[in-house]
């Protein structure tokens, strides 16, 4: 019986030094392998890659495109990491995801997930697009400590703006704290667009307003641009609390459907229970901060076919 414990004992510990091994990295992609454009490939990341389950994938100055016109980096199997972040100053970062592919960002911290944006000052001018794009594919986010981030910010007014476009992409599920589009900066003025995919699934469990769309950017709020949020085709949102057109925010921001894409489309709302209503609907909200200026927040979802019966 000694000799048995003696076995599961040194066992029980290989394991938990084997545990300890296993660190998150940071991978910054370069697109530097000269062969391809696949995350697969090692020499594509700094230092190599690819990221894996405890990574986080980071899409800088390096590697960005001069245009949209074709992707500079390409999801080619189903994949897990633990965030992802577009945050270049220059050019374009635009990722497919082949048919059937899942990228999945799961993790436990309470950070940024996903973010759109330098998360910094650079600028009145500094304006980036990226684009996640695949049809028959999915960006799947599975963190409820953490947020989902669209947004460029600066101290000085100007064309400031991040934007996301996942209209070509097929699903976009999203379990996370707080959804935030031009908004809840470090900076004041932030601003953000994004264009959701066909269908998504959105459940936001965070603090109020667990899901907002412009203004309330810094110390000094916001006092600058309009953010915008365009759903897709089939839209459910799960949140007890959501905010479009904040404090200082003087720009039209809103929360309506890309007519441009899709037809007919569908959207439902509901308490992050996914049952309840939801709790907490503000619009123009001018009384979460202060500020002067005149706060506007517009939701059109005319385009529903449900609603046109409503509409005289």
């Amino acid at each position: 019986m000694k000799q048995k414990y003696l076995y599961t004992a040194i066992a029980v510990l290989t394991g938990v030094l084997a545990g300890q091994t296993s660190f998150a990295d940071t991978n910054v992609w370069t697109g530097a392998s000269g062969t391809d454009l696949l995350w697969a490939t090692p020499a594509n990341w700094s230092p190599a890659g690819p990221p894996s389950t405890p990574d986080d994938a980071q899409f800088f100055d390096p590697g960005a495109a001069i245009d949209l016109s074709t992707p500079n980096n390409i999801v080619a199997q189903s994949r897990t990491i633990r965030s992802l972040w577009y945050g270049q100053t220059n050019g374009f970062h635009y990722t497919l995801l082949n048919p059937g592919v899942t990228l999945t960002l799961s993790g436990t911290e309470t950070n940024n997930i996903f973010v759109a944006g330098t998360e910094s000052d650079n600028g009145a001018a500094q304006v980036e697009t990226n684009v996640i794009s695949g049809p028959g594919a999915t960006l799947l986010i599975n963190n409820t400590n953490g947020s989902f981030v669209v947004r460029q910010e600066s101290g000085s007014s100007g064309s400031i703006r991040s934007t996301l476009d996942l209209s070509g992409l097929d699903n976009f599920n999203a379990d996370i704290s707080r959804f935030l589009v031009g908004v809840e900066g470090s900076f004041p003025r932030p601003a953000g667009t994004l264009y959701l995919a066909k269908t998504n699934v959105i459940t936001a469990v965070g603090n109020t307003p667990a899901l907002a769309i412009g203004g309330n950017g810094g110390g000094n709020h916001n006092s600058g641009n309009s953010s915008y949020v365009l759903l897709g085709q089939q839209n459910t949102i799960n949140a007890d609390s959501i905010t479009v057109g904040r404090v200082k925010q003087t720009g039209n921001s809103s929360i309506t459907f890309n007519t441009n894409l899709f037809t007919d489309p569908v959207v439902v709302f509901r308490g992050a229970d996914g049952v309840s209503r939801v709790n907490n609907w503000r619009l123009a909200d001018a009384e979460s901060g202060s500020g002067s200026g005149n706060t506007i927040g517009i939701c059109n979802f005319t385009a529903a076919p449900w609603m046109r019966s409503w509409i005289p």
